[in-house]
């Protein structure tokens, strides 16, 4: 059994004009990727690899994540910035199969559209959960009845969870907007 943890970015700034790969988390933002720490660690989910996209949102999350619930090991990279779906399902079948977990850090759409097209079961309302969109700071927790991350393959695995900030920031009582 391998583990897939897919997670998209905290809040960010608004654009200010700056290049977009450099924008920042928001307050909000912070809190929620630090909380989302804490909701890792509560559940005891353990990360044997995280691949992070190169923008500094990206980071910023992982970073107020991993001071609380760090993966074992890290790699930054540029690709996952613009990467499309397929490309990111390319990098988990890719992975190395010591790894029995890993975790994504990128942005929409393509991360939510990868744990769209991960998840064929699960329990219902997790599932529709997920149809209902991926806000800043949501994370998926996929399981997938594999040994070897090479034969994954889509619509197959079992969605386990979802956190969605309003799940686990009791400041959201409301809607928020999706920046």
């Amino acid at each position: 059994m391998k583990n897939i943890f897919l997670l998209r970015h905290a809040k960010a700034l608004p654009s200010t004009g700056e290049a977009d790969h450099l924008r920042k988390l928001s307050d909000d933002g912070l809190q929620d990727a630090s909380r989302l720490g804490d909701v890792i660690k509560r559940k005891k989910y353990d990360i044997d690899l995280c691949y992070c996209s190169s923008a500094l949102r990206t980071k910023q999350t992982y970073e107020k994540i991993a001071e609380i619930s760090p993966a074992k090991t890290i790699q930054f990279i540029e690709k996952i910035y613009s990467a499309s779906t397929g490309d990111l399902f390319q990098i988990i079948q890719n992975s190395h199969d010591d790894h029995k977990s890993i975790m994504i850090v990128g942005h929409n759409p393509s991360i939510y559209e990868l744990a769209a097209k991960l998840s064929g079961e699960g329990q219902v309302t997790l599932l529709n959960k997920l149809s209902s969109g991926y806000r800043p700071g949501t994370l998926s927790v996929i399981k997938a009845d594999i040994d070897y991350w090479s034969d994954i393959q889509l619509g197959e695995n079992i969605l386990f969870d979802y956190c969605d900030p309003k799940d686990y920031n009791p400041r959201l009582a409301g809607p928020t907007d999706w920046t």
